[in-house]
């Protein structure tokens, strides 16, 4: 059972109607009198009672206003659905109990002091009278005018004349005085409807007729102190879509004794309304937004069409409305937006087949269509004709009509085929289809969708899919509701069945509050596609924007900024604008999820983006979802989002762009734009997995998208755009700044930068970071603000033969941040360039140790074994970097420094020379570089002082258990082999070892096998500390083969309380020397000696401390 028909009442039909399958969708009733139609309306009240049964979200009620001589129906009126014909249950006769008294007559307007309109025959008199009181007293009397059959067909009464009552000389007389005065039926003493009145008020008169087809027929007038021609405006479906002055001469008013009767009006229905859907129009006043008599209609209109030949002087076809296949349609031609031709469609035709069973299939109507056309606008280009109903100017049909001349369309094929020797196989039959198309006139033509109306009269749609988030949706819709924009635009929020019953209250309220918000509930969770494909769908003519409902929107003209985008180029598709969290149009860091700057909105972003580049669009190779323009067009021609393939999300939007990319649409970034997004509120749990699945989906679809993007971030075209938003908010935040330069590779070096300078902002100096990124491009990042810049590598390269004349957007960008000096720490990945930065700038240069790039190209003075190569002469050194290959970016920097070990000392020493200051991290290293390059003074700074607070914990006796930390990534210049050889010894000589691994190695499988190894695995390094207090160790275990500079690990270890155990090597050996307890072990070692110095560091439960074998701390060359 669909529903039922309740009761008849108050000249209401009164019930419900629920489609199971079609929950969401607008359901339509009529109301039957025997087999006649005599009234229609939507199932869309709320229903208390249907939502406790459990009917959807029980907004499926109706009370459909009828007829009044439907209250005099001796048969009991039917219901049923109109879209599927299923009748409701329930048939009723309308209630006797509840009448009314006899309407006595109307006012219809007023129009030059004289008011107007109709009363009822009485049965007593030949002829009924009308009379004008003001405070009961008679100051005018109604003439009797013509018969009003139009009032009998209606049913509004048996019998009724005009009447008009003329005030003209009263109001002349009284002036403005501002009192309402009454318009009686002289007969009963009653007030006709529309009485009191006030004839000086502005006030809004007029009807409108059934309609008829696509006609609307009515009338408008305006009374008030200084009447003018009254303007009506058309709304469908809650948007106004024409507007037209009313001033058609009207005869009937000739009638009625007016003088005024050039108030007349004919509106007809666009053509995307005849689309065989149920629609409401309602029909108002532009002055006073009063709505006419009969103003508010239900319509379903269905429009067919077809071509049957077009070319450059003619169109052939036929038109008609399903429902009114007699009702003839008056046709317009534009192009290039002027009317150039107009027929009627009333030539004889037959009425074509249409799959259904309809007996005048073949019977010859007078539907068809001949447009003759003038000569063409422009002769070398194609013609676009759109058709449109008489009076509107959206296309009738969604389509325009292509002409263009077939030799032309021909040699774009034919220029076509010599591009690609592949591609011409395709394009060879397709130029044989065109020689085979014969026409008097060489033109072919073809059926197309529509191109956009003027966007100057057309409102967006702001669509907001909700599910979860109460407090981020609530935000962002009070921001979208809080903005200044003038653009007009309607919120349409998609309510997906939220689990959060009071978001889904609050979205009510919010609905009833504000008009131009628009609630779309739906009774189970359909998943995010779905929903914005039913906002997209709601208004089919209109340009949407997809809005997640985490964003938060700023207070100025965004919208009619992304809007001026979309419409920059007609081939413009998409337009994303910058956010804090949008992948590769992120600011300040792409491909990071951001926080806003400090003490910044997101007003104050907008504003600067709007400042820094305004009406700047740059091609970007797809949307981003979270704030999504799409042109309406671009939505005809490629479809909606794909439910089935997509699911829940994540993915659909690429897909969709993709799909328009293939057929010559654009996607760009607004780059004058700033919205906020705070990321994933709804599906926070799901994200990644459905980020998971459905990329290897869109990779599987399309095989080149992942290059795509990636080559996308190479070129960065986004970053100018960027630096214009970031570098003002850099320089607001310090005048002068320190340049440290260094590698992207992590790790101490990386540590030792953070902690120097958050030392030194501390005293009051303001630091930039310049590294290489992974997708080959510099990043220049300010750690007070973390604000970041990138930039070409290309910068660089360009000073690699420094010139007082080099100039590039990095070198101007140091220069506005004013940077006082630079420090060089690492330079790996970086072109020769970067050395010459100081000498650009004109500043001093600095240069800290952390390992020996500088004097050898393998880093850590490991050879081509791996082992500690003990500095050889630079013949062994030539042999050992081609033994093995280089480090990728190290290699190009070798060879364009000459591919010799001389000439890559010879270039790092004439650099070192020019430092002002010098500093390494222990004196082992300062004594190594000192001699290598012949320096005169290098500057030992450890990296911190906390050897001094370290207090060793105790350790267990001998024999009993025995936890050793081991920590880091473990490759071979951390002596990864003899890790896994001294492992799988105490495996079997000395199982009361244990190790803990806290972090990784270069390959699990061979300690994973063993009993005694655990391994946490990759860690963040602020958990380091925790870490290791959770495994409860005693010792710390360092095998590092070559003489590291300074170790951040043996600092984590000792501040634990780990006894530790070093190779006598570099800093390790230096620093556990002067501590209290420790291990220092000759090199090279072994893991018979590493054992045995695990399993006798506390022998007797005394801890002893080997001094290191100075034989082995050689800095010969």
């Amino acid at each position: 059972m669909p529903g039922c028909l309740d009761i008849i009442q108050d000249n209401h039909a009164i019930g419900w109607a629920f489609v199971t399958d079609q929950p969401g969708t607008q359901t339509v009733i009529e109301i039957l009198d025997g087999e006649t139609p005599i009234a229609n309306g939507c199932a869309d009240l709320l229903r208390k009672d249907l939502v406790e049964q459990g009917f959807g979200d029980g907004h499926h009620g109706f009370a459909i206003p009828l007829p009044a001589k439907t209250m005099n129906a001796r048969r009991p009126l039917r219901a049923r659905i109109m879209q599927s014909g299923e009748w409701l249950e329930g048939e009723h006769l309308p209630t006797a109990a509840i009448t009314t008294d006899p309407l006595v007559g109307n006012i219809d307007g007023i129009v030059d002091g004289i008011v107007f309109g109709w009363v009822k025959q009485t049965t007593d008199r030949a002829l009924p009278s009308v009379v004008a009181l003001l405070d009961d007293e008679e100051i005018a009397s109604g003439d009797i005018t013509a018969p009003r059959p139009d009032i009998v067909q209606q049913g509004m009464a048996d019998a009724a004349h005009g009447y008009r009552v003329d005030l003209k000389r009263w109001l002349l007389s009284q002036g403005d005085h501002g009192k309402s005065i009454r318009i009686i039926h002289r007969d009963s003493g009653k007030d006709l409807a529309g009485s009191p009145l006030n004839p000086m008020e502005v006030r809004g008169w007029g009807h409108v007729a059934d309609c008829d087809g696509i006609d609307l027929l009515g009338w408008a007038t305006l009374s008030g102190p200084s009447e003018t021609t009254a303007k009506v405006e058309l709304w469908i479906d809650g948007e106004k879509v024409l507007e037209q002055e009313a001033d058609l001469q009207r005869k009937d008013f000739a009638s009625v004794r007016l003088q005024h009767t050039r108030c007349g009006f004919a509106l007809s229905v666009p053509g995307p309304y005849l689309d065989g859907e149920p629609h409401t129009l309602v029909v108002r006043h532009k002055a006073t937004g009063d709505i006419l008599a009969n103003g508010e209609q239900r319509f379903i209109a269905t429009l067919r069409h077809g071509i049957t030949y077009a070319n450059n002087s003619i169109i052939v076809g036929w038109m008609f409305i399903e429902e009114s296949p007699f009702k003839q349609i008056r046709v317009e031609a534009w192009e290039q937006g002027r009317r150039i031709a107009s027929a009627q469609a009333n030539d004889t035709h037959p009425i074509p087949p249409d799959g259904k069973k309809r007996k005048d299939t073949d019977k010859i109507r007078r539907v068809g269509l001949t447009l003759h056309l003038p000569s063409a606008m422009q002769n070398s280009q194609a013609r676009r004709i759109r058709l449109t109903i008489a009076g509107t100017r959206q296309s009738a049909t969604g389509k325009d009509i292509l002409i263009g001349a077939r030799a032309e369309i021909m040699r774009v094929a034919e220029r076509a085929a010599q591009l690609d020797p592949d591609l011409r196989w395709w394009i060879h039959d397709y130029i044989q289809q065109l020689r085979q198309r014969e026409t008097p006139d060489g033109s072919l033509y073809k059926e197309v969708p529509a191109a956009p109306d003027a966007p100057s009269e057309r409102t967006l749609d702001v669509i907001i899919p909700v599910y979860k988030g109460r407090r981020e949706t609530l935000d962002c819709i009070r921001s979208l509701l809080e903005c200044g924009d003038p653009w007009p635009h309607d919120i349409i929020l998609i309510n997906d069945a939220s689990p959060d019953p009071e978001l889904s209250a609050d979205l009510r309220r919010l609905t009833e509050a504000h008009p131009g918000i628009t609630l779309l509930e739906h009774t189970r969770n359909q998943g995010f596609v779905a929903s914005v494909n039913r906002g997209m769908a709601l208004h089919p003519e209109r340009d949407v924007i997809l809005l997640n409902a985490d964003t938060c929107l700023p207070t100025a003209d965004w919208l009619s900024r992304l809007r001026h985008a979309a419409h920059a180029d007609e081939r413009i598709a998409t337009v994303t604008p910058f956010s804090n969290r949008a992948t590769i149009c992120s600011l300040p860091r792409p491909q990071e999820d951001n926080d806003l700057p400090k003490d910044m909105t997101v007003t104050d972003l907008d504003r600067l983006c709007a400042d820094a580049n305004p009406g700047l669009q740059i091609d970007i190779p797809t949307a981003i979802g979270f704030c999504m323009f799409i042109k309406r067009q671009a939505l005809d021609e490629v479809g909606y989002f794909d439910e089935a393939r997509w699911g829940m999300g994540y993915g659909e939007e690429n897909d969709f762009c993709l799909k328009a990319s293939a057929i010559g649409w654009r996607h760009v970034a607004a780059c004058d734009v700033f919205v906020q997004h705070h990321g994933a509120v709804s599906f926070q749990d799901e994200k990644q997995a459905r980020i998971r699945d459905n990329l290897g989906l869109l990779t599987a679809l399309y095989p080149d998208y992942a290059e795509r993007v990636a080559r996308f971030i190479r070129r960065d075209p986004l970053a100018s755009a960027r630096a214009r938003i970031v570098l003002p908010l850099m320089r607001q935040s310090a005048r002068h700044h320190v340049l440290h330069i260094t590698h992207a590779w992590g790790g101490g070096v990386r540590r030792h930068v953070d902690e120097l300078i958050e030392k030194r902002m501390q005293q009051g100096e303001a630091a930039l970071i310049l590294r290489p990124t992974l997708d080959e491009r510099i990043e220049l990042i300010q750690p007070a603000t973390d604000l970041a810049l990138s930039l070409p590598m290309r910068d660089l390269d360009s000073l690699s033969v420094p010139s007082p004349q080099s100039s590039s957007e990095l070198l101007d960008t140091l220069r506005q941040l004013g940077v006082s000096s630079v420090r060089m720490h690492q330079w790996i990945g970086l072109p020769l360039g970067v050395w010459n930065l100081a000498e650009m700038l004109g500043v001093p240069f600095d240069y800290s140790l952390h390992d020996y790039y500088a004097a050898c190209p393998r880093i850590h003075l490991l050879d081509h074994r791996d082992q500690f190569c003990e500095q050889p002469s630079l013949g062994r050194c030539d042999y050992c970097v081609t033994a093995k290959p280089l480090e990728h970016a190290v290699a190009n920097a070798f060879e364009q420094l000459g591919g010799s070990m001389a000439d890559w000392r010879a270039f790092h020493q004439a650099r070192l020379a020019t430092a002002r200051q010098i500093t390494a991290p222990c004196q082992d290293a300062a004594t190594r570089i000192k001699q290598v390059f012949r320096l005169e003074r290098v500057e030992v700074r450890p990296h911190d002082d906390r050897d001094k607070l370290f207090t060793p914990k105790p350790l267990p006796k001998s024999g009993m258990e025995r936890r050793v930390a081991v920590i880091g990534a473990i490759g071979p210049n951390k002596g990864y082999d003899l890790l896994v050889e001294t492992a799988q010894r105490a495996y079997r000589e000395a199982p009361h070892l244990r190790f803990f691994l806290v972090g990784y190695t270069m390959d699990d499988t061979p300690l994973d096998a063993l009993g005694n190894v655990q391994i946490s695995g990759e860690y963040q390094p602020e958990r380091l500390p925790d870490l290791l207090a959770d495994s409860d160790c005693h010792l710390a275990l360092f095998l590092s083969p070559w003489p590291e500079t300074y170790s951040y690990t043996l600092s984590e270890a000792l501040a634990a309380g780990l006894t530790p155990i070093v190779p006598n090597l570099g800093a390790l050996g230096e620093r556990v020397s002067a501590l209290p307890a420790g291990w220092v072990l000759p090199c090279p070692m072994t893991s018979s000696q590493v054992i045995q110095a695990l399993v006798q560091s506390a022998k007797g439960g005394k801890v002893r401390t080997r001094k290191p074998a100075r034989g082995r701390q050689s800095t010969s060359l």
